[in-house]
């Protein structure tokens, strides 16, 4: 059994040992509703090879890397688009600022260290995760200096991925392009980079991309995939490649929007992180992920990926986040979506990257807001 970091109080052990023991049945159900609806006939050939993994973002790190922060996240579920063997993984700004505010060994604002254990035994949380079959984790990486976020800048994020890779596992990067949390409800322009027009922004995203790439890789910590930004559905960079899903309830989201435009904005964005990071990885093979949230809603997906697919912005990983307790959907609608976007994307893989299954079962289905980040 995988426990909950230990603390002096064996009550409390007992208590966060259980909550742990909850979070992993809770993922478990969810999982098992996708793949006992991927059994089904006529989904089934058009599935692929799983990855199961941890989003830990949470994890701050000292300057050796060891975990001192928060437990284990979401899972990664991916399936291949379009039918064929093996998962993602297959073949496929200026970072750095030193490593002021990296959290101390000895906790964050006084806490105690956080130790996991495995039948009563300490050890490394990575390491158990991975004996136990999560063969991926997820790693955000902020532009710095972070605000109201974890302190995860590029520096802090190597010595982690270094021992992500170390591990065996596949390393998918989520990078923000923002020095905050970037989401459908807020996608803040660093202060760093402040003032800079859609030009300016397309450098900084493209050296951005390329610096943290170059960077691990120098570092022996090749990513294997990178999201170009997190739950964009509504744009990037807000306002200047801000975008909107049309309705005719739905007020524009500022004056004078214009959707061709905005779209070009966000399409530009998007092409330079691609730029950046292909250039950095050099021969190394890297996937590009396009991250939006909208798990099981097909017909939101189809809007935004057309218009990626009409910009001919390069990618392979059709990323989601699915809350089914925020409306994001059922097992059976996020199946729907995985194999409506087999067909009409062909040759991409589609990627669960963000979850989470509310163990009183909450909302799912028909709409919602999803958590901040």
């Amino acid at each position: 059994m995988l426990s909950g970091p230990s603390r002096k109080s064996e009550s409390a052990m007992v208590v966060q040992a259980a909550c742990v023991a909850a979070a992993v049945a809770a993922i478990a159900l969810f999982l098992a509703g996708i793949l006992s609806a991927a059994a089904q006939p006529q989904a089934r050939s058009e599935l692929g090879k799983f990855l199961l993994g941890a989003d830990i973002t949470g994890i701050e790190t000292t300057p050796a890397g060891a975990p001192a922060g928060y437990g284990p996240g979401s899972p990664i579920v991916s399936a291949r688009a379009g039918g064929g063997a093996g998962g993602a993984g297959g073949a496929g700004g200026r970072a750095g600022a030193g490593a002021a505010g990296a959290v101390a060994a000895a906790g964050r604002a006084g806490r105690a260290p956080f130790t996991y254990q495995e039948d009563g035994k300490p050890g490394d949380e990575l390491t158990i995760l991975h004996n136990h079959g999560w063969n991926a984790f997820r790693v955000r990486i902020f532009v710095p200096p972070v605000r109201s976020a974890p302190n995860n800048p590029l520096v802090n994020a190597v010595p982690l991925c270094k021992r992500i890779k170390d591990l065996g596992a596949k390393l998918l990067l989520c990078v923000h392009f923002s020095d905050t949390w970037a989401d459908p409800g807020k996608q803040y322009i660093p202060l760093a980079w402040e003032g800079e027009d859609i030009s300016g922004l397309e450098k900084e995203w493209e050296r951005h991309a390329y610096d943290v790439v170059k960077t691990l890789k120098d570092a022996g910590a090749m990513p294997d995939m990178i999201q170009i930004g997190n739950e964009i559905t509504n744009g990037a960079a807000w306002p200047i490649a801000r975008v909107q899903f049309p309705g005719a309830a739905q007020a524009r989201p500022f004056p004078g929007y214009d959707d061709a435009k905005q779209w070009d904005n966000l399409t530009r964005l998007l092409k330079a992180g691609v730029k950046g990071a292909k250039a950095a990885a050099g021969r190394s093979p890297l996937q590009i992920a396009i991250h939006v949230d909208q798990g099981g809603h097909w017909d939101r997906t189809q809007w935004f990926f057309d218009h990626v697919e009409a910009a001919k912005v390069p990618y392979d990983i059709i990323a989601q986040s699915c809350y089914p307790q925020y409306g994001h959907a059922t097992p059976e609608e996020l199946l729907n979506n995985m194999v409506q976007c087999s067909r009409r994307y062909k040759n991409k893989e589609f990627m669960v990257v963000e979850t989470g299954y509310s163990a009183g079962g909450g909302r799912r289905g028909g709409g919602g807001a999803p958590p901040a980040g």
